[in-house]
């Protein structure tokens, strides 16, 4: 592979035009500041694929397919990236052979191996605080609240499972003693600090389940609410360690290491959503069982278990949420040529609650009874759909339609519209017109991206008060980039919707040189989920205001700032009344001046903001 120095792909960047060379291969109308074409990775009747000049970034509104004019070469024309810069290079009179440098590999330095293993170390160690809290007089709530769910001594200790207590000091103070910084306690993710300057657990009152790597070094925890943090709408069921240099959520499978010889030994493994499903089943005999950590499932976490075996069964809850995660779980796993069932538990809404209710021996059979990806999809749309009515039969077919249409195999897309024609009573010839080309085929076949026939764009759900607000803000950032250096790191702190989070962080780790957005989608090439939301966030927004002065911009932050505020006040609220209970006064008291300090900072912040107004 050739490689090339930055400075012919920024000249490159600079001198072409991203409209005149995608106008070279689509008829572009121009629309306001922009530009508009028919889509041509996904078959569509009405515009939504837009060219900005000002930006020079494509993206589709129906698709979610975004990028700069490198990135349109390499899936319009399906090159590489070093192809697509000689392609414009000979376009554009520039000289790319002259640039082509040879490639680096990365070498991680004494002192990054150094920070790493400490952060193995403060893992290790917070593990052991938290497993013997459980077994203390803090711990009997979290313990009782196992032996209600039926687990035994010896699971819990196999699963290292803890107990994270309200208080954090101690285990804090233990770390300081062992030499560990607070920058480092910080790095964990286990930890944060508040506007007084306390180092905190992020976890308290919480059931512990560490997560472990397949070398078996604990790498991060996941938390479960227990008793007066479960009424609180303010607090999740489930707390999990936020992404470090030691965890990244895609990579990582909870119960992965214990589950492996089990999972090679039988060729499966059994895909769950939660911690207490896997411990379940484990302790009854189910050993070939993992769980993704708290987010959906990755493609990548697909990857990791096809090392392993050649059949993943999907055991997700039976709510409409287990369901739609099955259906998104059957879609990431598609591309990787790998055997997929789904088993559905009817009864019962997940696995802990069929065993108990139906018996091991009636779980296994529902294993063995797995439905495959597409009988479970033609299931699902046969009762989403009444086919008795015309339109709805229609809006069923073409349901399934997309989906046979995304395997290139053709003798199995003849098996699946065989059975098509048959359930459905629909002539299998006019079925197969539509499959194979002879009808509705995209006027350019080579750029039509068939698994894109039923994707929509990624997009960030807000829908409390903070997250929406925090929306807002980097929906108005990433037309407003120059704002960079208002992100101090109190506002930073503010911003918790992880994905908002990850996007600032990686726009503001960038040289400011590099903070323009065809620039930021060509880095994100890999990254195809958070490359589209950039993409959806600048071009939804752009119109929005187009000019802005910093204090205008600088009301949105403050509005995330006191957002977030109320959201630690509410917080602080709830524990006085735990230790207000437990007769904790010196607490008690901390948390009141806390609360007050809270309260004052969001009074002056409304004062701030009628000031702008």
């Amino acid at each position: 592979m050739s490689y090339y120095d930055n400075s012919v792909i920024e000249e490159i960047r600079n001198k072409g035009d991203i409209v005149s060379i995608i106008g070279e291969f689509l008829p572009l109308k121009k629309r306001g500041r922009n530009f508009l074409a028919l889509c041509p990775f996904h078959g569509e009747k009405t515009p939504s694929f837009v060219v900005s000049p000002e930006k020079q970034i494509y993206y589709c509104f129906g698709c979610g397919a975004s990028g700069d004019v490198f990135s349109f070469l390499m899936e319009y024309e399906d090159l590489t990236f070093s192809e697509a810069i000689v392609y414009l290079g000979e376009k554009l009179g520039i000289d790319t052979e002259k640039a082509k440098v040879a490639g680096k590999g990365k070498h991680v330095s004494d002192e990054e191996r150094e920070k790493i293993e400490r952060l193995y170390t403060i893992h290790a160690f917070v593990a052991r605080y938290f497993y013997r809290k459980f077994y203390s007089e803090l711990g009997r709530e979290a313990f009782y609240y196992t032996q209600k769910r039926g687990l035994l001594k010896e699971t819990l200790e196999t699963f290292k499972v803890g107990y994270a207590p309200y208080h954090s000091d101690e285990l804090v103070e233990q770390l300081i003693k062992l030499h560990h910084t607070e920058e480092e306690l910080l790095l964990s993710g286990i930890f944060g600090k508040n506007n007084t300057g306390r180092i905190y657990c992020k976890f308290y009152n919480r059931l512990i389940f560490p997560i472990e790597n397949s070398q078996g070094k604990i790498i991060a925890f996941g938390g479960r609410s227990i008793g007066n943090n479960e009424p609180n709408n303010n607090e999740p069921k489930y707390l999990n360690s936020q992404e470090t240099p030691i965890f990244r959520k895609k990579n990582n499978l909870f119960a992965l290491k214990h589950a492996l010889p089990a999972i090679k030994k039988q060729n499966q493994v059994l895909l769950m959503e939660g911690y207490m499903d896997v411990i379940s089943v484990w302790q009854n005999g189910v050993k070939n069982s993992v769980a993704s950590l708290g987010t959906a499932f990755a493609e990548e976490q697909g990857r990791l278990l096809l090392r392993y075996c050649n059949e993943i069964v999907v055991v997700y809850d039976s709510d409409d949420a287990g369901i739609k995660a099955a259906l998104k779980a059957i879609d990431i796993l598609k591309p990787l040529e790998v055997e997929v069932k789904i088993a559905t538990l009817v009864g019962a809404k997940d696995p802990d609650d069929y065993i108990r209710e139906f018996g091991l021996n009636a779980f296994l059979e529902r294993i063995r009874l797995a439905k495959s990806g597409f009988r479970y999809i033609l299931d699902y749309n046969k009762e989403r759909f009444d086919c008795k009515i015309p339109e709805e039969k229609v809006k069923c077919v073409r349901q399934l339609l997309s989906y046979v249409m995304s395997f290139e195999d053709e003798l199995l897309r003849n098996e699946y519209l065989n059975i098509l024609a048959e359930e459905l009573a629909m002539d299998k010839t006019e079925l197969q017109s539509i499959v194979f080309g002879k009808k509705l085929t995209p006027s350019k076949p080579n750029h039509y991206r068939e698994d894109r026939i039923n994707e929509k764009p990624k997009k960030i759900e807000a829908e409390e008060p903070l997250d929406k607000s925090q929306l807002a803000a980097v929906k108005l950032f990433t037309n407003h980039l120059q704002f960079a250096h208002l992100f101090n790191e109190e506002i930073l702190v503010s911003f918790t919707n992880e994905r908002i989070r990850a996007l600032l962080d990686y726009i503001l780790a960038l040289p400011s040189e590099e903070r323009r957005m065809d620039v930021i989608l060509a880095k994100l090439h890999s990254d195809l989920d958070m490359k589209s939301i950039l993409a959806a966030l600048t071009m939804e927004s752009e119109y929005e205001f187009p000019v802005m002065e910093e204090k205008d911009f600088e009301c949105y932050l403050l509005a995330v700032r006191k957002n977030y505020l109320k959201v630690l006040l509410n917080e602080i609220i709830v524990k006085m009344k735990l230790a207000e209970k437990e007769g904790n006064k010196s607490l008690l008291n901390e948390l009141q001046k806390e609360g007050i300090f809270y309260t004052k900072e969001i009074t002056q912040i409304e004062k701030t903001q009628k000031g702008v107004l």
